[in-house]
């Protein structure tokens, strides 16, 4: 495997750059393309006048890399410095990461797997208390979490979750969304205490 150096010369490609500000003092070799009018970094590297300033060959950094990202890249012939889009996805995905973790020995908060429709305020509360926090499978920026303190707040968020399902089956894209969502105590004192109370078992 080629190592590369601190001083390479890497293209790091966002709207706004906000996320690595200040990483060119790790990275003498950073050049940020920063562009806010465009919605995202793919819409970025389609652009012909931007894609013209990373030569074929250049190492190409993004925040998340999507297979879109990944095809750009091999057709201009920029080396990606980012895990897969297949990896990257893999554990962003809330309800399958609890138990990679559990497959090699690593230490999960406690949680539960089931679609809000399928449950109870009742239920959730008595198991986890009145600060529960929910999160879907994917979600960017927090989009897909959300906090209940109330039957009201469960009430709204099956409600909304009914909508997104309806709404994606209608435009086929809910094809095998069940509405399975990640769901643990917001506790961070005694769950953080357990998580790394198991982790130094661990080491």
């Amino acid at each position: 495997m080629h190592r590369r150096a601190f001083e390479e010369e890497i293209f790091f490609v966002h709207p706004h750059g906000l996320y690595i500000d200040g990483a060119q003092t790790a990275l003498p070799g950073l050049r940020m393309i920063v562009d806010t009018g465009h919605a995202s970094t793919i819409a970025m590297l389609e652009d012909e006048k931007i894609a013209e300033r990373i030569p074929s060959g250049s190492l190409l950094l993004v925040l998340k890399t999507a297979p879109k990202i990944e095809h750009l890249a091999a057709e201009r012939g920029w080396v990606l410095v980012a895990p897969s889009s297949a990896l990257n996805r893999r554990f962003e995905n809330k309800l399958t990461i609890a138990s990679e973790f559990l497959a090699v020995g690593l230490p999960s908060i406690e949680h539960i797997i089931v679609a809000p429709v399928e449950t109870s305020w009742a239920v959730l509360a008595g198991r986890f208390g009145e600060r529960i926090v929910v999160q879907e499978a994917r979600g960017h920026a927090g989009e897909g979490t959300r906090l209940l303190t109330s039957l009201a707040d469960f009430a709204l968020l099956k409600e909304i979750q009914s909508i997104s399902l309806r709404r994606d089956v209608d435009s086929e894209r809910g094809r095998g969304r069940s509405g399975r969502a990640c769901i643990a105590s917001l506790s961070p004192a005694s769950q953080s205490r357990r998580f790394f109370g198991l982790l130094r078992q661990r080491l």
